[in-house]
C-alpha cells in the first residue's frame, strides 16, 4: 500500500528540511531532483541525488537562525505522490525578527524513495 510509505516519506522530507542531512540517501533516489518554484533558487534545477541536494539544504539552512519547518495540512496521497502544505519560522540573523513562510511540495515517489519534488514558496509572510 502506498500511502503509509508516503506518509512516512512525508515526515522524513520534513525532517530532512530540518537538517537531519544524514536522512538524504535513505529516502531519496540516486537521480532525485527537485523543481522550485522561485527564480532565485533556479540553479536548484541542477542538482541531482541525495548528495549534491543535502548539500544544498545546509547551505540553505546556514542563511537563517533557527529555522524550523512544521506540516500545516497534509500529507495528502495518490497516484505515487505525496503533497502538503508547510509553514517554516526562522530569523534572518541571531537577532533578527521571527518570520514565517508558507508553502507547498509534491514528491513523486518511485519504489520506496522519493524521486522527484516541486516546491513553491509563498512570497506573503503569514
Amino acid at each position: 500500500m502506498l500511502a503509509p510509505m508516503t506518509t512516512y516519506l512525508w515526515d522524513q522530507w520534513t525532517a530532512l528540511w530540518n537538517g537531519e542531512l544524514a536522512d538524504g540517501a535513505r529516502i531519496l533516489t540516486d537521480d532525485f531532483r527537485i523543481e522550485f518554484g522561485a527564480a532565485n533558487l533556479a540553479d536548484a534545477d541542477a542538482l541531482r541525488g541525495p548528495h549534491e541536494f543535502t548539500r544544498f539544504i545546509g547551505e540553505f539552512r546556514a542563511r537563517f537562525a533557527n529555522l524550523r519547518y512544521r506540516i500545516d495540512a497534509g500529507p495528502f496521497t495518490g497516484d505515487g505522490h505525496v503533497s502538503g502544505r508547510w509553514l517554516a519560522d526562522a530569523r534572518d540573523a541571531a537577532d533578527g525578527p521571527l518570520r514565517t513562510v508558507g508553502g507547498i511540495d509534491i514528491l513523486l515517489v518511485s519504489g520506496e524513495k522519493i524521486s522527484r519534488a516541486w516546491s513553491v514558496t509563498g512570497t506573503r509572510l503569514l
